[in-house]
């Protein structure tokens, strides 16, 4: 297993602070992730060897996202409920990496969770990932 890492995309500055800061106080390896890097895997970006991204090019989502991978057992609600107690703002595109989702590219992640919430609120019961 690797070390726990969260992606993170969009979250430079003051929206990403409490959700970086959490993580530190955990030992959780962050990675920024700008919108150049869109195209690229999951599990590439987590391979990736340099050691953080730059925050220049962070915001170039829509909205805000999250990838959580190699969590040890309780650290996925420490994080979460840390990341509360600081304060840190709602993140509604959140997703832990599974052998189903590493060989997506994160663009397609963004698509699939937006979809997912947008089904969740139109009452619809499944929404079914999209085949490529």
């Amino acid at each position: 297993m690797g070390k726990p890492t969260v992606l993170m995309f969009g979250m430079a500055g003051e929206t990403g602070r409490a959700w970086r800061m959490t993580a530190m106080r955990l030992g959780i390896f962050i990675r920024m992730i700008d919108g150049a890097r869109e195209e690229q895997s999951l599990s590439e970006l987590l391979g990736a060897q340099d050691t953080r991204e730059s925050d220049a090019g962070a915001m170039d989502w829509e909205e805000p996202m999250m990838v959580m991978a190699h969590f040890r057992p309780g650290m996925l609600d420490a994080f979460l409920t840390g990341a509360r107690r600081l304060g840190a703002p709602r993140i509604e595109l959140k997703a832990v990496l599974t052998q189903s989702n590493a060989g997506w590219t994160a663009r397609r992640l963004f698509e699939e969770l937006r979809a997912e919430r947008a089904a969740f609120w139109q009452g619809t019961s499944e929404h079914e990932p999209k085949e490529r």
